[in-house]
């Protein structure tokens, strides 16, 4: 939905968590209901806040509401400056403020601020969710406002040690925090604290290299770099020797290495390479098919930079959130109508339970995608919607007049999915023969999880790789 001209996304996860929030008051249903309406709204005034002055600065707003809180997130390129960060991470607490001083000032002047009616409920929960979740926000640790505040004060003075400064303040924070909380028995608080130490203290880790280790593309479409038309605008960092050899790597699939590099960046570039850094650590680590850590990357960019869309939508949808890669994925489709995004699109619709949207796509490209890209995007539609048989059959046509490596692959994933095991292998073989990259998606590709158990596979496996 959309307010004021913001798209706003809610998910079940906030309502749940803010209902815990209020689980002292299950013996009062009516009083269970204000509270999660006064949070909601209350929230819904901060990350307004945030979103009003974004507007200002010319960025592009969009507002969700999760498990853990509020995100307002933005369409940008480039970050913007330490000041202007500074005043979008302000705007929120002070937006609360705004609506807390107006509560209070109303309730004062009618004497609704004390009492057990209900509406004395409504003050109240307006004064602490305004005033006092507001205040506890501006404390200078990351990914609270008042971290970010911090961090745009160490950009102002000290740029080169911003990013790494802020984290340990905030861990040294965390640290302070969930000592006093498990003072004050709270063990919420604890959590909290704990929770966002740990973030700060892993962005710190995967700064000085040490870093964990999703097939990234949808069925008939090969893993892709990310660096091509839809990578962020070329800027002066982009051309240094660290980020040339950064790409270099992973043209010549050195993975690992590029990620080294990445990281030597993380330790000793400026703000604005590590914004670069983390964004392509996030496309090095679905080339690793590790989903949970290219999200962690995102998850470490400034508020106010969006990221690759397309990048955006494959982590969202890898990591079981299809709901949340549709806008992305539809935002990079009408970028750049390719195959292999509208296979994404597709996969993320099929999933939502939304087939007839996702066949939608193949009319809407029918005259955009060349032929060859038009039955690709048909075999995966038709893979994702449940139509099996169809997928095969559009599968083995385009595999017999292009060779393709991926079709043949997507054809033996379908007969894998219908038990058709000795099918699945034949099709293996034709994938591997017309020079399958890379070999080990075999592996670890859930669509042949039931192959991967039949007798003998290991030996077939072993015997075409080394062969």
């Amino acid at each position: 939905m959309k307010l004021f001209g913001v798209p706003i996304t809610i998910n079940l996860s906030f309502f749940i968590i803010i209902a815990f929030l209020g689980f002292d008051r299950l013996s009062n249903p009516a009083a269970l209901v204000i509270w999660i309406v006064v949070a909601t709204f209350s929230i819904l005034v901060h990350e307004f806040g945030h979103a009003g002055v974004g507007k200002l600065f010319g960025l592009r707003p969009s507002i969700m509401l999760h498990g853990m809180g509020g995100l307002t997130t933005w369409e940008a390129t480039t970050p913007l400056p330490p000041l202007k960060d500074i005043a979008v991470s302000l705007a929120g607490p002070i937006a609360g403020f705004i609506v807390g001083g107006l509560a209070f000032a109303v309730g004062a002047a009618t004497g609704l601020l004390s009492g057990d009616s209900l509406i004395a409920t409504v003050f109240s929960d307006l004064l602490w969710v305004n005033f006092g979740w507001g205040l506890l926000n501006l404390i200078p640790m990351l990914p609270l406002d008042g971290g970010r505040v911090m961090r745009g004060v160490l950009e102002l003075i000290k740029p080169d040690i911003a990013v790494k400064g802020a984290h340990i303040i905030s861990v040294v924070f965390a640290v302070l925090g969930a000592g006093l909380a498990l003072w004050a028995g709270t063990l919420w608080g604890v959590f909290l604290a704990g929770w966002m130490g740990w973030m700060n203290v892993s962005a710190l880790l995967s700064g000085r290299g040490e870093t964990p280790t999703p097939r990234v593309v949808p069925k008939t479409a090969r893993p892709a770099t990310g660096l091509g038309s839809n990578a962020p605008s070329p800027t002066p960092v982009a051309t240094t020797a660290i980020f040339n050899e950064a790409q270099a790597a992973l043209a010549a699939d050195d993975v690992d290495g590029a990620i080294r590099r990445l990281q030597q960046v993380l330790d000793n570039g400026t703000h604005g390479q590590r914004v670069l850094a983390f964004e392509m650590l996030a496309w090095c680590h679905l080339r690793k098919n590790n989903f949970p850590e290219a999200s962690r990357m995102l998850d470490n960019l400034p508020r106010d930079y969006t990221p690759n869309p397309r990048l955006v939508g494959i982590i969202a949808l890898r990591t079981n959130h299809p709901e949340d890669a549709i806008t992305p994925l539809a935002r990079a489709l009408n970028a750049t109508p390719e195959a292999d995004t509208a296979m994404l699109l597709g996969e993320a619709y099929a999933r939502m339970g939304q087939p007839d949207k996702a066949w939608r796509l193949h009319t809407v490209l029918g005259e955009t995608l060349a032929s060859h890209d038009l039955d690709m995007l048909e075999q995966a539609l038709a893979f994702h919607t449940g139509q099996l048989e169809r997928s095969i059959a559009v599968g083995e046509r385009v595999f017999q007049a292009h060779a393709n490596p991926d079709s043949a692959y997507n054809v033996a994933c379908t007969h894998a999915r219908l038990n058709n095991f000795d099918e699945a292998l034949r099709w293996l073989d034709r994938a591997l023969d017309a020079g399958l990259q890379p070999a080990a998606i075999i592996l670890t590709d859930p669509d042949l999880a039931a192959i991967r158990k039949q007798p003998g596979f290991d030996d077939w496996f072993a015997r075409r790789v080394s062969a």
